[in-house]
């Protein structure tokens, strides 16, 4: 199974207020987002993560990927820093911009909002991004996907950062849910 998340921040003592995230210390966060992300991803599935994985790429947080279930692809965000050889192996595959097929979709991946992505023109192909968070950004790409739509340029895009699912991977469904549910 597929899973997707963005912007998950680990070690990022920062984003506990910019977000306004529910915990007091950086490692109250990682402690319970590693069990919310092991709770629903098996050793099998795949998580497709989304950029700004982890603020601090030390040794010290190694483990904290390690003990994370799944298959892991880093989509990289403005955030991450992939310079070591040690800690490029913790991922099946680090890129900037990725396609799949998920559900009977084509599904793009980037850290980035774009208006126009590969196959928008089509039905059953979907943008998966995040970066923006809570943020007037993020208000602005809903405001912009809404004169797509009015203009007739097909569009279908889910922000997928951590701070919009539960702080936890998600499924496609999930997401397409929690979305439409939130109109």
């Amino acid at each position: 199974m597929n899973f997707y998340i963005s912007d998950c921040h680990f070690g990022h003592k920062n984003v506990l207020i910019f977000d306004g995230r529910p915990w007091e210390t950086v490692q109250e966060m990682n402690d319970a987002m590693v069990e919310k992300w092991n709770k629903k991803v098996s050793a099998k599935d795949t998580v497709y993560i989304l950029g700004d994985f982890i603020w601090n790429t030390n040794k010290d947080y190694f483990n904290l990927i390690k003990s994370l279930n799944g298959r892991k692809v880093l989509v990289r965000g403005n955030h991450d820093r992939v310079h070591s050889p040690e800690f490029k192996e913790l991922f099946d595959e680090i890129t900037w911009y990725k396609t799949i097929k998920d559900n009977g979709y084509t599904v793009a991946m980037s850290h980035f909002f774009m208006p126009l992505y590969s196959g928008h023109l089509y039905d059953k192909h979907i943008l998966l991004y995040g970066h923006s968070h809570n943020t007037g950004e993020h208000d602005f790409e809903m405001v912009l996907k809404e004169d797509l739509r009015k203009n007739n340029i097909p569009h279908e895009s889910y922000n997928v950062g951590a701070c919009h699912l539960n702080y936890e991977p998600c499924t496609l469904d999930e997401i397409m849910e929690l979305w439409n549910n939130a109109k």
